[in-house]
């Protein structure tokens, strides 16, 4: 989800023109409310930062929001954000540092971001109907990165987990994350942001990527960035989600979205599978 551009531009004029705030915040999950509230965990994407400082990052697209937006996520009923894309950096580090800020004074719980590469690699854990799920998130698109590298953390400098091209680092951070996480909890999510804008198909190191998680120990695979619906598959009997496609995306000339998926999983730490569908 998208809250700033064209989100932030229609939430000010609508303000503007008297419409309560109250309303402003609830517009943008209303819609789906009923199904998100019957979630035990509502979890997305958060691709813009909250703020209105930092220098904007040399790239085609920069987003950001008003920190006040945040009361979207609250409205919305969001238990947890990831960090991890290609737009959380817009604003640069000093973009991200407010996002912590307001989302920690929220009481939004967050993942694949951070002061620094530790950080950003850390899982969110929560408890749900007493099973600990761990959730990780990555940012990667392969050889075809058009991101400037300053998006990603270093060990001393904030950003987002992953890498800017290297495959192989991604499975070994992959491999490390996930064995740390399963130590700590019952379900194992990471949360890629990667793929082709406007592409059906998966790329290759995809489902390289996806199956290499599983193959690790995850619980299951979700994906974002294409703005399309890609493919799902079953590998090893856990779901694998490669593209959400949009959901709730300020950063065209218009609210409305042409596709999107919410995933919906059923989970049994006891069981050999994890059922799981997509409602459009």
């Amino acid at each position: 989800m998208t809250l700033g551009h064209n989100y932030q531009t229609h939430y000010d004029a609508e303000l503007a023109k008297g419409r309560p705030q109250e309303a402003l915040m609830a517009y943008g999950f209303q819609e789906v409310k009923p199904l998100t509230d019957a979630a035990d965990l509502f979890v997305v994407n958060l691709e813009c930062p909250f703020t209105e400082r930092g220098e904007k990052l040399p790239k085609n697209f920069n987003f950001r929001a008003k920190p006040e937006l945040v009361g979207i996520l609250t409205a919305g009923g969001v238990d947890v954000v990831s960090l991890a894309n290609n737009h959380l950096m817009d604003f640069g580090a000093q973009g991200l540092l407010d996002t912590l800020d307001t989302l920690d004074a929220s009481n939004i719980p967050y993942f694949g971001a951070g002061r620094n590469m530790a950080e950003a690699r850390r899982p969110a854990i929560l408890t749900v109907e007493g099973q600990r799920v761990a959730l990780l998130g990555y940012f990667f698109l392969g050889t075809r990165n058009i991101e400037p590298p300053g998006v990603y953390a270093t060990e001393t400098t904030p950003g987002v987990a992953g890498h800017f091209s290297d495959v192989a680092l991604m499975e070994q951070m992959l491999r490390e994350d996930i064995a740390a996480a399963r130590a700590q909890a019952d379900i194992v999510l990471p949360y890629f942001h990667w793929g082709r804008e406007g592409t059906y198909t998966p790329e290759p190191y995809q489902v390289q990527l996806a199956h290499a998680a599983i193959d690790a120990g995850a619980s299951g695979v979700l994906g974002a960035h294409p703005h399309v619906l890609q493919a799902m598959e079953l590998y090893q009997g856990k779901p694998v989600v490669y593209s959400l496609g949009n959901f709730v995306f300020g950063g065209t000339g218009t609210l409305a979205t042409s596709a999107a998926r919410c995933g919906r999983a059923t989970s049994d730490p006891t069981a050999p599978t994890c059922p799981a569908r997509c409602c459009p």
